[in-house]
């Protein structure tokens, strides 16, 4: 196998004392001023060559200079980008954001270094051929060093055959092992899918039962011949069943409280996802800094399992300014406990300020009532909203009931009783409705019954799956209240990889009202409303659907949808145009499919364990009144 081979670049260095050699007359007298014109001339040409510009090998630099790095360049990657090579590099540029700071020294130990870690770098990706020249372009009179790495991949090695043993006789309905291993024959070898291959097998043996079983990997890498024969070997050991739970760490927390989180059974058949649903389980209770599930090394088909906890604070305060384009500047304070008055229950208060809402708000949560599976929450807030053709002024008591029917199925029930004022209607929009989708003091009672089912890859950074959610919203009644209507509402939400790192993001939603129990209207602060950072970009707030004059009144019935291509072009930084569109309809069962309202523009998304952070331009392609030409969108969360 080659290792990493740095060959020699010729030095041209040129003599400064060129220029005051005297000349050598050989013709007639008559062109000897000519000559030493000429040669006075090339040598200050060469002399200047000296002090600025010279090719050299890292051996071959002066050793007295203090040499810094002027510039570092890749050359020859062809297989793969040349920003996949540069944080392999200890040899590194100033950055260009700081052109105050001195540039770094040169290492000459660390440009060998780098040259190896590239050759590594390509073996491991079957390129066991690849040479690296570094070639260094000085300049004496800044005392810098441009340093190129250049490249030579040399022939892929491919996969000639990939065979998979299995000792241990695998469950009749066990797919073949050999279909989770990521090297295929006839495509190219390399050493990460090499090594993932025995951690899949591994996995798929303990997604079996057998949680005792063991992989080992083999491969012949012919170098002449460009090719790798592949072979792994598992053996499963005993079909493998869990054994007692013991849990050690806790110093606050009721020990019941954790055994209830508990999917781990006693004598059920050995099932990694079981565990990987505990831990979750566990560390969703914010109780705990770290959770850590352990099996015993033995080859005992009883699998005792230890949970290991390290507990946190059990209270958090949070304090924080955000901006974002609707709201502007916002503030929020918050206090939580995660074990009120023991058993993990959970209270806490909020405070949250904006130039368009302003609310406190206390909630309850108790897990595990009245079902295991279900938890109840009891929400109070006091509200009031500046919006642009009303005010309304909020108090509202609101239980809900959540059953988490699998990991990604949800249902809720829930009941609101909330004391409505709103003030301040825009003329135009008063005498555009109803009277009674503006009243001045309103009582609404009504329920809500929903289900969200998340079948994606990513809870908060979601890249391939959908998630659908419905929801059906009776008010008035025999609820009581003033007002009586039905919402129903509708959304699904779509991820699509595609090639060269793409990805297609979808949302669609339909909606619609009916006032019910006598009512002739929607109050105005329940109907729908399109346009802004979540529904129709390029629109500001609620500027999607009928106007009065030039205020919104929102509408009975909503169709809205988006359309967003997105791409990754660093670690946590993603680009991304959209279409998006939508309307509202003043009518009941009246679905919009026509004189929609479109936007288009594009945004780069940051990405961080809460979500993406989103800056996204919009254009209106159907502006009217004050509509203005382009949307700042700026938000935290994703669109869809």
């Amino acid at each position: 196998m080659a290792g990493p081979d740095t060959t020699t670049a010729a030095a041209v260095e040129a003599n400064p004392k060129f220029a005051g050699r005297a000349a050598q007359t050989t013709g007639a007298a008559r062109h000897g001023h000519l000559r030493r014109l000429f040669g006075a001339v090339l040598g200050v040409l060469l002399a200047a060559q000296s002090a600025t510009a010279e090719i050299t090998t890292v051996r071959d630099l002066p050793p007295r200079v203090r040499w810094r790095i002027a510039d570092v360049h890749i050359e020859g990657a062809k297989s793969v980008r040349t920003r996949q090579l540069r944080p392999l590099l200890a040899t590194q540029p100033r950055s260009r954001l700081t052109p105050w700071k001195e540039r770094p020294r040169l290492s000459r130990e660390a440009i060998e270094e780098d040259a190896t870690r590239l050759v590594a770098f390509y073996r491991g990706r079957g390129h066991y051929q690849a040479r690296v020249t570094t070639i260094l372009d000085t300049d004496r009179s800044e005392k810098t060093v441009a340093v190129t790495f250049r490249i030579d991949e040399g022939p892929a090695v491919t996969v000639a055959a990939v065979e998979v043993d299995v000792e241990g006789a695998l469950p009749a309905d066990a797919h073949a092992p050999a279909s989770v291993v990521p090297l295929k024959r006839g495509g190219p070898f390399n050493e990460a899918d090499y090594d993932e291959g025995r951690v899949r097998l591994l996995a798929f043996a303990r997604s079996h039962g057998f949680a005792r079983a063991t992989a080992t990997k083999r491969a012949r890498v012919d170098v002449v011949a460009r090719t790798a024969r592949v072979h792994y070997t598992i053996t499963l050991g005993p079909s493998c069943r869990f054994g007692p739970v013991a849990i050690d760490g806790l110093e606050r927390v009721d020990q019941y409280v954790v055994e209830r989180e508990v999917v781990v059974k006693e004598g059920d058949v050995f099932d990694p996802k079981v565990l990987d649903r505990t831990r979750k389980q566990l560390l969703q209770l914010r109780l705990f800094r770290s959770v850590t599930l352990l099996e015993d090394d033995s080859q005992d088909p009883v699998v005792p399992i230890t949970i290991r906890l390290v507990e946190g604070p059990h209270r958090e305060v949070r304090a924080g300014i955000g901006y974002d384009t609707e709201e502007q500047i916002r503030g929020l304070l918050a206090w939580r406990t995660y074990d009120f008055l023991g058993g993990a229950r959970q209270l806490g208060f909020t405070a949250r300020a904006s130039t368009i809402r302003r609310t406190l708000a206390a909630d309850f949560l108790q897990p595990h009532w009245p079902l295991h599976e279900a938890r109840s929450r009891l929400l109070l807030t006091f509200e009031e909203d500046d919006e642009d053709s009303y005010d309304l002024t909020q108090g509202r008591i609101s239980p809900r009931l959540e059953w988490q029917a699998t990991p990604r199925v949800l249902a809720f029930a829930a009941y609101r009783i909330e004391r409505d004022h709103l003030t301040n209607v825009d003329n135009r929009v008063e005498r555009a409705l109803d009277p009674e989708a503006t009243p001045n003091y309103a009582t609404v009672s009504a329920t809500a019954f929903g289900l969200d089912w998340n079948r994606t890859d990513d809870l908060t950074n979601p890249t391939r799956g959908w998630i659908v959610s419905g929801e059906v919203d009776p008010a008035g009644g025999v609820l009581g209240g003033d007002v009586g209507f039905i919402r129903l509402l509708g959304t699904l939400r779509v991820f699509v990889p595609l090639p060269w790192r793409f990805g297609l993001a979808t949302r669609g939603r339909i909606g619609t009202m009916d006032p019910i129990a006598g009512s002739d209207e929607i109050p105005l602060w329940e109907r729908f409303y399109a346009g802004g950072i979540d529904s129709v970009r390029g629109y500001a707030r609620r500027r999607v659907g009928p106007l009065a004059g030039d205020e919104p009144l929102g509408g009975r019935s909503l169709m809205d949808g988006s359309f967003e291509l997105r791409r990754p072009v660093a670690k946590a930084l993603m680009l991304a145009v959209f279409v998006d569109g939508g309307q509202l309809s003043l009518d009941s069962f009246d679905l919009p499919t026509s004189g929609w309202q479109f936007g288009t523009g594009f945004g780069v998304h940051y990405v961080t364990p809460i979500g993406p952070i989103r800056f996204d331009i919009g254009f209106p392609l159907d502006r009217r009144g004050d509509d203005d030409a382009w949307q700042l969108h700026v938000s935290v969360g994703g669109a869809f």
